[in-house]
């Protein structure tokens, strides 16, 4: 899907790239060329790869709450939407800042959703989230935005299963699954470059608004420092992306779109 790596064809969370590498990454509108006017190219080399995990506090990085955080999670991220999630409404975490890289940052995650004490009526199966990147919608189709639903998930069993409130444990799930949760979350792989995270947007489906409530997305995946590449004469023809580019020689090149594409531009 997003390279000829066939451990990630195969499910495992593995970095899409190695140091020997260069990424080419592809924009809405097609190669980013942010950097063009710098003389760079659209591939990076890569100077850094760190895995990260535990984005928050109990490694949950917090959407949505109905009112306070559920005890023991500390503060809201700045911008937090803190409101009533009504029965047929949504709540908008646009791009959050904590979410930011900086010049020549780049991450590759996958994410589990988490809701907390739901209280009587609702379920988590009645919430859907949907990722979109400015307004382009992610896992879509040009006239169906695609949603995601926690009946998808690997254990806890279709995440009936509240996360821990303070001075608590989570509880075990009633079987657990023969294959590691990770691995088999690559569908819901996303990349960002620099300060362009995506943007959470969770739906109430129910006939019941949710009260009291919270949600958050559990990340796991790798942090990359790029190297924006400089063009000289020793390049030479490579197809990537669907056209043939003047691409530095004997390299492995992994292209990475990092929305989909719409013929526009984000960057």
């Amino acid at each position: 899907m997003y390279s000829d790596q066939p451990l990630y064809r195969a499910g495992a969370l593995e970095p899409i790239a190695g140091y020997t590498d260069a990424l080419f990454l592809v924009d809405a509108g097609g190669p980013v060329t942010k950097y063009r006017d710098q003389g760079y190219s659209a591939f990076f080399g890569i100077q850094s790869i760190r895995p990260i995990f535990g984005l928050g506090l109990h490694g949950v990085f917090m959407i949505w709450a109905h009112g306070a955080m559920p005890a023991g999670y500390g503060a809201a991220p700045s911008g937090m939407p803190a409101a009533a999630l009504a029965a047929g409404g949504s709540q908008v975490y646009p791009a959050p800042v904590p979410l930011n890289l900086g010049s020549y940052g780049f991450v590759q995650l996958r994410w589990t959703l988490e809701v907390f004490a739901m209280g009587a009526g609702p379920t988590p199966d009645d919430l859907d989230l949907q990722i979109s990147f400015g307004q382009i919608a992610d896992y879509s189709l040009p006239q169906i935005a695609g949603r995601y639903n926690m009946v998808d998930q690997f254990q806890s069993p279709s995440d009936i299963i509240p996360g821990a409130v303070q001075a608590a444990n989570k509880a075990l799930p009633a079987a657990f699954p023969q294959a590691n949760p990770w691995d088999e979350g690559n569908l819901t792989e996303i990349f960002w470059f620099e300060n362009n995270p995506p943007t959470f947007t969770l739906q109430n489906n129910g006939a019941v608004s949710v009260a009291g409530s919270a949600a958050g997305l559990r990340f796991k995946g790798f942090r990359y420092m790029l190297q924006p590449l400089t063009p000289d004469k020793s390049w030479l023809p490579q197809f990537v992306a669907g056209a043939w580019r003047m691409a530095p020689p004997g390299v492995h090149v992994v292209a990475v779109p990092l929305v989909p594409p719409t013929g526009t531009t984000t960057y």
